[in-house]
């Protein structure tokens, strides 16, 4: 499987991996407003099983950052990864029917 190795300042903190039909992303955010600011780093992702319309989103990593931190993902290939800290399922939504004749989503150019 496609796997996530995350390293911060050279240690490495989480290997995520997904087997199996699935989105598996690593994000590095700011989030500032008037009183605070927030750097952090998430890795997690969302696992379906082949056939199903369950899925489930799983989290490896959420860890604050400061300023001068480094963060390393290393693309891999493994037969296996960490487990996740944090596993659920998601509440599935339904889908909505297009009547015939109905709008469509258009595409601004």
């Amino acid at each position: 499987m496609i796997a996530f190795r995350v390293s911060i300042n050279g240690n490495v903190v989480t290997t995520a991996g997904i087997p199996g039909p699935h989105v598996l992303t690593a994000i590095i955010s700011s989030a500032a407003g008037p009183t605070h600011e927030r750097i952090s780093v998430d890795v997690g992702g969302l696992a379906s099983r082949q056939g199903s319309r369950r899925q489930r989103h799983l989290d490896w990593l959420g860890e604050e950052l400061k300023l001068g931190d480094q963060v390393l993902v290393e693309i891999v290939k493994l037969d296996s990864a960490d487990e996740p800290i944090a596993n659920q399922a998601v509440k599935s939504l339904p889908v909505p029917k297009r009547r015939a004749g109905g709008p469509r989503l258009r595409v601004a150019r």
